[in-house]
């Protein structure tokens, strides 16, 4: 009993960890990439450049665990699917505009995935981003990779 109690408590600690993650919180969205990055590298084999152009950019909280969130999916399913060996990931803010993109070099989708309501991992990532008045675009070459941008607007946030 007090296994399976140890169990479910790790169990509820981690949906919670994941559904707002607290290295956002406590780092910020850059440093969070940074790590979240790093730590991807070593369970996954494949190179992971990362590119941040936004070391001072001022996101909200929502707007941050957001874009660590399309991150992780993103790199989840590459790690999952696309049987890449590279993947980009780069942060830029411009014009009032944050712009998180991942690209990979594996096999791509076929053209009806990239819009498809099943698949569930992009259905969320466009939803995150449209929530937050953004929008989110996945381009695939079959054989050439995907590229998954996310482009959300800088609220104003509270100093």
């Amino acid at each position: 009993m007090d296994a399976l109690i140890d169990t479910a408590t790790d169990d509820v600690r981690r949906v919670a960890s994941e559904l707002r993650p607290p290295l956002v919180d406590d780092i910020g969205i850059v440093e969070a990439i940074k790590t979240y990055a790093a730590d991807f590298c070593r369970r996954v084999p494949l190179r992971l450049t990362v590119r941040l152009d936004g070391e001072a950019v001022a996101v909200s909280e929502d707007q941050a665990i957001a874009l660590f969130r399309i991150l992780q999916e993103a790199l989840t399913n590459v790690a999952r699917h696309a049987g890449a060996s590279h993947v980009g990931v780069a942060l830029a803010c411009m014009n009032g505009v944050v712009q998180l993109e991942v690209r990979d070099d594996g096999r791509g989708l076929p053209p009806e995935q990239e819009r498809s309501r099943r698949a569930l991992g992009i259905v969320g990532m466009r939803d995150r981003a449209r929530f937050l008045g953004g929008d989110l675009t996945v381009s695939s070459v079959p054989g050439r990779g995907t590229t998954v941008t996310a482009h959300i607007p800088i609220a104003e946030v509270a100093g």
